[in-house]
């Protein structure tokens, strides 16, 4: 939920928007371990309906997989015999294809919004809806604990990336990970980035100045706070089980060594008592909204 608010996509922002970000897991070996081939027979298949009442031109009638056409074999990504065999116009279509599909699912990512927390309510004019201990927790983060100086704006985010002073630790580490450091490139290499051909506007100059740098490593995107109730374990490695113990790992200042690259200054102590751990924690709390509506959450394929 949320998520579209964000500027950069992922922890590390691997991707510069929502709709080029989700064309990664399809093809990537730990997440969906398919291909943009097989994806565009299950457009066909499940969505051919709606798909061209949407976009143009209209799916090749090649991708109905019952047509076993050999145009458009059932796999195929570049850099696979499958893919580099195809003509160009049909590599063509079906990158088309998984554009739109990635254009399709930003759209639906802009719905799933989270709305009606008490905390809105607060901010609205009824005092009553949260509690004295959520409110003296507001006062801690905009204030003594200086969260807000990061967690800005009406996600709770800056949308910058900050070396945060965690030292990884847990089963789902992977070491060869540095954070915005090793994003960068993927970034301006991708032929679907925001200056790239299929993008919808080239003028964002999101990528203007972009490269990679030494103050990169082992940076990792502020994360929103709407609905963090909802969004445990923390921190990027999923190491921290509490939001109780997330707020503890900044008052502590971070950890005193094993972290990636060189800590932000704004990370430091923050000398705050057991209460107003837990005051602050209750504010975060204020902060989760509706589920999302059933509707949203449809299955509206084709059987």
């Amino acid at each position: 939920m949320n998520s579209a608010f964000y500027v950069w996509a992922e922890n590390d922002g691997f991707s510069d928007s929502f709709w080029s970000d989700a064309l990664v897991d399809p093809e990537l070996s730990v997440a969906m371990n398919g291909s943009r081939l097989r994806l565009a027979h299950v457009i066909y298949e499940k969505y051919r309906d709606q798909y061209n009442e949407l976009f143009d031109p209209d799916l090749d009638p090649g991708l109905d997989p019952a047509a076993n056409d050999p145009r458009f074999p059932p796999e195929g990504k570049p850099g696979t015999p499958e893919w580099d065999g195809m003509a160009e116009a049909d590599q063509e279509h079906v990158n088309a294809v998984f554009v739109s599909f990635g254009k399709a699912v930003q759209a639906y990512m802009r719905l799933i919004v989270s709305r009606d927390a008490p905390f809105d309510r607060y901010v609205a004019g009824d005092t009553g809806a949260i509690s004295a201990g959520a409110k003296n927790g507001l006062r801690l983060f905009i204030g003594k604990a200086n969260c807000v100086n990061c967690h800005s704006g009406p996600h709770f985010s800056n949308d910058e990336f900050h070396v945060n002073g965690l030292a990884p630790a847990g089963e789902n580490i992977n070491p060869a990970e540095t954070g915005r450091e090793n994003a960068i490139p993927h970034v301006l290499d991708n032929p679907f980035n925001a200056d790239g051909i299929y993008s919808d506007d080239r003028s964002t100059g999101r990528l203007d100045g972009l490269a990679p740098t030494e103050e990169a490593r082992g940076q990792w995107r502020t994360k929103g706070l709407r609905q963090a109730t909802q969004t445990a374990p923390y921190m990027h490695t999923g190491q921290l089980a509490t939001l109780r113990e997330v707020v503890e790992l900044y008052n502590n200042g971070g950890d005193e060594a094993g972290y990636v690259g060189v800590k932000d200054p704004q990370i430091k102590p923050l000398n705050l008592t057991e209460t107003e751990i837990d005051e602050l924690v209750a504010f975060l709390e204020s902060l989760t909204g509706q589920p999302v509506p059933a509707a949203l959450q449809a299955d509206t394929s084709a059987p």
